[in-house]
């Protein structure tokens, strides 16, 4: 089966990088536009002072150092007992500073923010989280893919849901410890301290843990469905092939008839009537194999009425209404071929004269076939298998995109076929 554009593994790659960067900037892009412009021009001394004396009681929100707010000579602000630099610092245990001084080298600190930590001076660190988020969203990439590609096919099934769970408990704790490792390498040393990497990880881990859950069942349900549909699809030309075979050995035998009825009347007509089979036989051999062009089918049943009137010379008066056709169109191969066999067999009457009126067009993708013939005594009295078989054929290749009518009224046997090819 012929897969569609999307199953490539060229996009199905540029997808999942599609999908990761999103998922990765999705903190900037929901970040709001008055952080933003915070980031951009750092805070403004007012704008401290009027948020702690504000009148807020107890400490300050997360992001702010705790203590009283004191400011300093330079301009930047710090939070804490009156001492020598007038600022709290952030504990180089790992937490905000309570007001004291803080161990060696320890940063004092305003706010944290998304994108970087705003120092005492003013300035705004955006660079200490980058390789910390770059990395820790590297970790975040392989869980999902350990996770769909062996802990899911692996443990997610009944009896073993414990070791998915335990799997993912050691995952996490083996992504808090690279944070940790993670934050002594590239923030300790611009802040200080930090306030526990477990409220950063855990809901990052959880997302992409479900996320992983959620594709791999997703993923199993459509693969699962398109092994469906290829299994119906072989069996489906499975029957289309043993249904071309019924055909063709029917239609065979109905012209070998006509050319036993040549040879015992006009023998003169027979090699042109032998030259009109062999191009039959050459397009039921090699051409027939799937769907044709519209054309060709048309030229295979021209050939085809060509070889009946000869046969019947003047007891049947056959008329053929041949249409416009738009180009480029393909059919299944002899699919309305019964249709004129079944007029030429019965559309004698009991004089032994019949008529028969074939018509077709195909305009706007859409194929108009009608058959009429006269009805007359059946002669031939073994059972046909055309009109059964064609039907199938349609359901199988055409559902819901064609319409057929067979009826007879009076002395004639009318048959419409439309389908959209």
């Amino acid at each position: 089966m012929k897969a569609h554009w999307y199953r490539r593994k060229s996009i199905v790659v540029l997808m999942h990088a599609a999908v990761w960067l999103l998922f990765f900037l999705l903190p900037v892009l929901l970040r709001p536009p008055a952080n933003r412009r915070f980031i951009a021009r750092g805070p403004r001394p007012a704008e401290v002072d009027s948020f702690f004396r504000a009148g807020r009681p107890g400490p300050p929100p997360d992001g702010f150092a705790h203590g009283d707010s004191g400011r300093r000579a330079d301009g930047g602000f710090g939070h804490g007992p009156a001492d020598s630099a007038g600022t709290g610092r952030v504990g180089a245990s790992g937490g905000f500073g309570d007001g004291g001084p803080g161990g060696p080298g320890d940063t004092p600190a305003l706010r944290f923010d998304g994108r970087g930590v705003v120092l005492r001076n003013g300035a705004v660190r955006t660079d200490v989280f980058g390789w910390f988020n770059f990395f820790t969203d590297l970790w975040l990439v392989l869980v999902f893919y350990f996770n769909t590609q062996v802990l899911i096919p692996a443990f997610f099934k009944p009896r073993r849901y414990l070791y998915f769970a335990i799997s993912h408990v050691l995952l996490f704790a083996g992504l808090l410890i690279f944070n940790r490792i993670l934050f002594v390498l590239f923030i300790g040393p611009a802040m200080g301290g930090w306030p526990g990497p477990l409220q950063f990880t855990l809901f990052p881990y959880l997302l992409v843990a479900a996320s992983g859950v959620i594709y791999r069942l997703v993923r199993g349900k459509l693969e699962e469905e398109r092994g469906r549909q290829e299994r119906e699809n072989e069996s489906l030309k499975t029957e289309l092939a043993l249904l071309r075979m019924q055909v063709s050995p029917h239609f065979m035998f109905n012209v070998l008839n006509n050319m036993v009825a040549l040879a015992r009347k006009r023998s003169q007509q027979l090699e042109p009537s032998l030259i009109k089979l062999s191009s039959l036989m050459r397009y039921m051999l090699y051409e027939a194999d799937g769907k044709v062009p519209l054309d060709k089918e048309i030229e295979y049943l021209e050939n085809y009425i060509d070889l009946q009137r000869q046969r019947f010379a003047g007891s049947m008066a056959v008329t053929v209404d041949a249409g416009p056709r738009d180009m480029g169109l393909d059919i299944e191969p002899m699919l309305l071929i019964p249709f004129v066999e079944n007029a030429f067999k019965h559309g004698r009457d009991g004089l032994g004269d019949g008529s028969i009126r074939i018509a077709w067009k195909a305009v706007n993708g859409i194929l108009a076939f009608s058959v009429q013939n006269t009805f007359g005594e059946q002669e031939d009295k073994t059972p046909g298998i055309g009109l059964t078989n064609v039907r199938r054929r349609l359901d199988l290749l055409y559902k819901d995109r064609y319409t057929l009518d067979i009826r007879k009224e009076g002395e004639w046997f009318f048959v419409f076929l439309q389908i959209k090819l």
